[in-house]
């Protein structure tokens, strides 16, 4: 749909040096971080198979964007994204904000 406005939810892990390296034991660190791809991509997938792939405008690194209509849409999503990355990591966190159509 052309010339839809259209919210943009972005996400960003937090502190992930600090999450990661919470340790210094290597078996510990490679879980984690094996952790974070495993969400990362759990997340793309999710999103995509949600709103589209041509709505997803970015999801790698611990981050993501994606395109929704409504600003309630936008704020769901960022409640369901930040509690399932709690839920996962249990010590990590993730912070979404989303930016209103211009």
């Amino acid at each position: 749909m052309r010339g839809e406005r259209q919210w943009l939810v972005c996400f960003d892990t937090d502190r992930i040096k600090q999450y990661l390296l919470a340790t210094n034991r290597l078996k510990e660190i490679r879980g984690g971080s094996a952790l974070l791809v495993d969400l990362d991509k759990k997340r793309r997938e999710d999103l995509e198979k949600r709103y589209g792939r041509d709505k997803v405008v970015y999801s790698a690194g611990g981050g993501a964007a994606v395109l929704v209509l409504t600003e309630q849409e936008a704020e769901e999503l960022i409640a369901r994204v930040e509690r399932d990355f709690q839920a996962e990591t249990v010590t990590a966190s993730i912070t979404g904000v989303s930016l209103p159509p211009g």
